[in-house]
């Protein structure tokens, strides 16, 4: 107990020296060995400065010094890397935190890891490129053979829908939804050509669950979508992608799940047939 906490509490300085000397640490990753010369040209220190900087570095194990020039220690490469990794995943956070997928997320059947999504595409509509992410879709769309979705909410612009209907006639598309039954009447109303392509392609399985939907996502065979909606508007308000083994295999457990407690969507809607 006494050596966790110790551990934990020399972290946050080795952290702190870390995130201060970041961009001196990043060019020795990529460019290193590097001469203290080096160093003063590329970052636009004073030799000086640079030289203060690495003792600071080397005193702290991060850095050492070879024969004519500084490179990373194992520590220094292993405590930049951690860094990276983190910067990117609070990079990602800062722009969920305004969206409804952290309080979902957790209402999901299995537990969600967001480091995860350290390295996932994700976009927001902006003024001037509002449908950038429905774009974005299609291509995830257009180049997977395989789809499990689930689909509790949101507004999809019609456009969005006649471009996914080839591929959805194909009867080749491996391809199964499962949807909230509000969300199914909302849809089928929107877009009746939704219930057309069902009954061309009985192949296509559309289901609808028989618990809440926290969550929206499509799981394609070459990466994981998952929306989250304003809840004003209905639109989507972030877009994200990934192709992290950890959140495709949590998606396939999700689907999974409902999929064991949803019925085929002509049992739940009498008057829909093939």
């Amino acid at each position: 107990m006494s050596t966790w906490c110790t551990m934990g509490r020399t972290g946050f300085p080795l952290t702190e020296t870390a995130v201060q000397h970041h961009d001196l640490l990043s060019l020795l990753e990529s460019a290193g060995p590097l001469t203290s010369r080096s160093l003063e040209d590329d970052l636009g220190y004073s030799l000086a400065t640079v030289n203060r900087h690495l003792l600071t570095l080397r005193e702290d194990g991060l850095v050492e010094k070879t024969e004519s020039a500084y490179a990373l220690t194992q520590l220094g490469t292993a405590v930049v890397e951690a860094i990276e990794t983190t910067a990117r995943e609070l990079s990602v956070l800062e722009v969920l935190a305004d969206s409804q997928f952290l309080s979902n997320v957790t209402e999901a059947p299995q537990p969600f890891d967001v480091s995860w999504l350290a390295d996932a595409t994700v976009i927001q509509p902006t003024a001037e490129d509002p449908y950038g992410l429905y774009d974005r879709y299609i291509d995830a769309f257009e180049g997977a053979t395989r789809l499990r979705a689930l689909r509790n909410e949101g507004v999809t612009p019609p456009g969005v829908v006649d471009a996914m209907r080839p591929k959805l006639l194909d009867t080749a598309f491996d391809a199964e939804g499962i949807w909230s039954r509000e969300m199914a009447v909302q849809f089928m109303n929107a877009h009746p050509v939704v219930n057309e392509i069902r009954r061309k392609n009985p192949e296509l399985g559309v289901y609808i669950s028989t618990e809440p939907l926290p969550i929206d996502f499509s799981l394609f065979d070459t990466c994981l979508v998952i929306l989250s909606y304003d809840p004003q508007t209905g639109h989507p308000a972030v877009y994200i992608e990934t192709e992290n083994e950890n959140a495709r295999q949590w998606a396939a457990t999700v689907f999974s799940h409902y999929r064991d407690r949803s019925k085929p969507i002509t049992e739940v809607f009498d008057d829909l047939e093939y």
